[in-house]
């Protein structure tokens, strides 16, 4: 029995949109691997992620100034206030750690990051150039002057954006920024009782490089575990 002229049309018109249907899905499989491996997406969370990306993409990076210090140290205290465990995570205790000393000296040398979502921070961090006297003493294993280095500090995600993937966009935008300003490496330490971030930074591409031990702020002989990314 033939086919009809009309039946054959059909069935080259499905095989087409078949085709058309399973490259549009490999696209999208490509786009959602390089967003994981970019930090953009969690692969958890997939299923779930779309509304949360497309808000990220209103989200801004900024150089922080001085009239901006206020509300990065109302951000860091709740952080304290609302993160469980952040001293065993971070050794973060009001006025101690961050002060606002510390994060003003940071600005200053235009080295304070804020990452807005519109009028609200959902994340911040420094990023300091040069080597620091304490990494000096630290085995690294790229060699770098200190005009090619840079060290990640005091990264803090506000509590509202906590478990969206801020810390993995703010040490994407810190590594986009030491390649912008032409750094080698970027450098940074974790307390040794700090499981978050030891998983973290190896995720997102830092080696581990040495182990320290120092008594700071109050704490004796703590454990620092000291990792780093070639830019």
């Amino acid at each position: 029995m033939g086919v009809s002229l009309e039946a054959g049309r059909t069935v080259l018109v499905v095989r087409e949109m078949g085709s058309l249907v399973e490259s549009l899905m490999l696209k999208l499989q490509n786009a959602e691997i390089r967003a994981q491996r970019e930090g953009w997406i969690d692969a958890d969370e997939l299923a779930k992620e779309s509304g949360i990306t497309e808000r990220r993409r209103t989200m801004h990076i900024q150089k922080a100034t001085a009239a901006d210090l206020p509300k990065a140290m109302q951000c860091y205290e709740e952080i304290i206030d609302k993160t469980p465990d952040i001293e065993h995570l971070a050794m973060w205790r009001k006025g101690q750690h961050p002060t606002e000393e510390t994060i003003l000296s940071y600005i200053n040398k235009g080295e304070f990051y804020i990452l807005w979502d519109h009028e609200a921070i959902a994340g911040m961090m420094a990023l300091a150039n040069g080597i620091s006297e304490t990494y000096r003493t630290i085995n690294w294993i790229t060699k770098a002057a200190d005009t090619e280095a840079a060290e990640l500090h005091v990264l803090g995600v506000n509590p509202d954006y906590q478990g969206k993937g801020i810390a993995r966009q703010l040490v994407h935008e810190a590594l986009r920024l030491c390649k912008e300003n032409g750094k080698k490496v970027l450098r940074l330490d974790v307390i040794g009782t700090n499981t978050v971030a030891k998983k973290l930074y190896p995720s997102q591409g830092f080696v581990f490089c040495d182990t320290g031990h120092l008594s700071i702020r109050g704490y004796e002989d703590m454990e620092f575990l000291f990792y780093e990314q070639r830019v």
